[in-house]
C-alpha cells in the first residue's frame, strides 16, 4: 500500500510541476524578485601585458573566508519561511538546505508561474510526524494573470536536524 501512495505522491507532484501555478483568485499585484548579484572578482585596473607577476607593493592581501554556518531549524514554520525568503531571492544555495532534491526540482519548475511565495501556516499530519505547510503566492506579470495563488508543500524532519520540504502537494 504505502510505496502506490508513493508512487501516486511523485506522479502528482510531477503532473503539478509540469502544470505549474496557473489558476488565480484574489487580486494583488506581483512583486518583482532582484536576481542574484555577482561578486567583482576582476582585477581593479587594467592589466599590462608586459608585467604578468606582482611587485612588492602589488602583494594580494590573503582573505579568509568564514566557515559555513550550519542551518537548523527547530520548527518546520522556520525552515518553511526560510524556503520562502529563499524562493524569492531566487537562491538556490539557499533551496538546497530545506528541501530534498525532488521537492527542489518541483519547487524551481513551479517558478515560472508563481512568485513572492509567503507562508501562511503549517498542521500536523498526526501520525505520519511531518507538517502540511499552506503559502499564498503571486503571479509574474509574464503570465497576465492578477490575483493570489495557493500552494501546499509537505515539511518533514531532516535526517540529521530541521526539516525539509519534501513534497510540493498542490499548487493553484
Amino acid at each position: 500500500m504505502r510505496p502506490v501512495r508513493i508512487i501516486t505522491a511523485v506522479i502528482f507532484a510531477a503532473a503539478v510541476a509540469v502544470a505549474g501555478c496557473t489558476t488565480n483568485s484574489t487580486p494583488t499585484d506581483p512583486v518583482a524578485v532582484p536576481g542574484p548579484r555577482l561578486a567583482d572578482t576582476g582585477p581593479s585596473g587594467p592589466i599590462s601585458p608586459i608585467s604578468h607577476h606582482l611587485t612588492q607593493t602589488d602583494k594580494a592581501t590573503p582573505t579568509t573566508l568564514a566557515a559555513p554556518r550550519q542551518l537548523h531549524f527547530a520548527t518546520p514554520q522556520a525552515a518553511m519561511q526560510y524556503l520562502a525568503s529563499a524562493y524569492n531571492r531566487n537562491d538556490l544555495a539557499a533551496l538546497k538546505h530545506v528541501t530534498t532534491p525532488q521537492a527542489r526540482n518541483n519547487l524551481l519548475f513551479m517558478r515560472p508561474n508563481a512568485d513572492n511565495l509567503q507562508l501562511v501556516d503549517c498542521t500536523l499530519n498526526a501520525g505520519r510526524g511531518d507538517f502540511l505547510c499552506g503559502f499564498t503566492h503571486g503571479f509574474p506579470a509574464a503570465t497576465h494573470q492578477s490575483g493570489t495563488g495557493h500552494a501546499h508543500f509537505t515539511a518533514a524532519p531532516a535526517d540529521k536536524v530541521g526539516w525539509y520540504m519534501t513534497v510540493l502537494n498542490d499548487c493553484s
